[in-house]
């Protein structure tokens, strides 16, 4: 009696155990005080089971779980947690709270809160927003609120002032700033207040949104961007003062099966091979150099590993290879897990064992 009890406690320990482990998260870089920069991935309990899709914030990350429920992570000073708690949480995951029955099938940001799309294609938003980023629902939201006008949306795309929409007939929305063009709009549209499609799109199958630009990618591989291009980061410079409005198909040379952008980079993988344009003063791009780029350029000292996403976040940027969660860049406040929280690495750096990695800014999450 007393070997079989042994055994039931044994394979139950190890069911929690292998429960636990299917749940990995990890965070790394600055989630907002100095007592929450983590200069190595730092992993996150409090899930009860392994997301499907994470997204990383400004000093909050979300999750996705395979019931459609979301958890957040990080600072709540402007409602970025969903109502799941009431003041800030840096050490575990807490529970969004959408209404009963709402089951979330995508995840986005805006700039101190959450975005989401729900099962039934409504658009939602949460936290704090700034000028019309909030899409008309408000501008400080403690929980989840429904975006009236959003009905038949798949994806959701925000970064700093501006957030995209993607619909399920392939067209785009956008709501929120639009002075460098980043919304997608003319040049006499400084803002835009309700979702408002895109012109010159369709198609479309995936969105990614920086600090001042946007890419969409179509379902034939070809990218589209609009907004800031100062630093070279829609791959062409135009305009003296390098934005562009309206859509602009991208010169790359192939077709484009992933797309990343962040605060001036953006990186593209063409038939398999990564490139990137933009800044890559901190070796960003992963090219081996410092010198912003102008042109698609190949990421050189990334093809020794065969990358299926790319993301790119302040002047750092990551992918996932091999199941291996790879870094490079510069290294400020802990942004590249290497265990410094300065410096620059110009060759990727296997930061953690995983299958998905989301930045924005300096903050960085991941799952195993």
């Amino acid at each position: 009696m007393r070997k079989r009890l042994f055994w039931i406690v044994a394979v139950a320990y190890l069911l929690l155990a292998a429960a636990s482990a299917s749940a990995r998260t990890a965070v790394w870089g600055y989630q907002g005080i100095p007592i929450t920069e983590h200069t190595t991935a730092t992993e996150l309990p409090g899930l009860p089971e392994s997301p499907t899709l994470i997204q990383a914030g400004y000093h909050s990350a979300y999750a996705l779980e395979p019931d459609g429920t979301v958890y957040a992570f990080g600072q709540n000073i402007g409602g970025q947690l969903g109502g799941g708690g009431a003041r800030s949480d840096y050490t575990s995951w807490v529970k969004v709270q959408f209404p009963a029955g709402v089951r979330i099938t995508a995840l986005g940001i805006t700039l101190d809160g959450g975005a989401a799309v729900d099962s039934s294609g409504q658009g939602w938003e949460w936290g704090r927003g700034h000028r019309d980023v909030s899409c008309g629902v408000g501008t400080e939201m403690k929980v989840p609120t429904r975006v009236p006008s959003l009905t038949d949306v798949t994806a959701v795309s925000g970064y700093q002032e501006h957030i995209l929409w993607l619909t399920n007939s392939g067209t785009v929305l956008a709501c929120g700033e639009n002075g460098e063009g980043q919304a997608g709009q003319p040049g006499s549209v400084g803002e835009v207040a309700t979702p408002t499609e895109v012109p010159g799109i369709s198609g479309a199958v995936q969105l990614a949104t920086g600090s001042g630009q946007s890419l969409v990618r179509t379902e034939t591989g070809s990218v589209y961007g609009f907004g800031s291009d100062n630093h070279g980061q829609l791959c062409e410079r135009k305009k003296p003062n390098g934005d562009i409005f309206g859509a602009r198909q991208l010169p790359l040379p192939g077709a484009v099966s992933d797309i990343a952008t962040g605060n001036g980079t953006s990186l593209f993988l063409v038939e398999g091979v990564p490139y990137g344009c933009g800044v890559d003063s901190q070796g960003t791009i992963g090219d081996g150099g410092a010198v912003n780029r102008f042109a698609p350029t190949v990421a050189s000292e990334l093809l020794t590993h065969e990358f299926t996403s790319l993301i790119t976040g302040a002047e750092q940027s990551a992918g996932v290879a091999e199941g291996e969660i790879y870094t490079w860049g510069a290294g400020l406040k802990g942004a590249l897990g290497n265990g410094q929280s300065s410096g620059v690495d110009l060759s990727p750096f296997p930061a953690y064992p995983g299958v998905e990695v989301s930045a924005t800014a300096l903050d960085v999450v991941a799952r195993g």
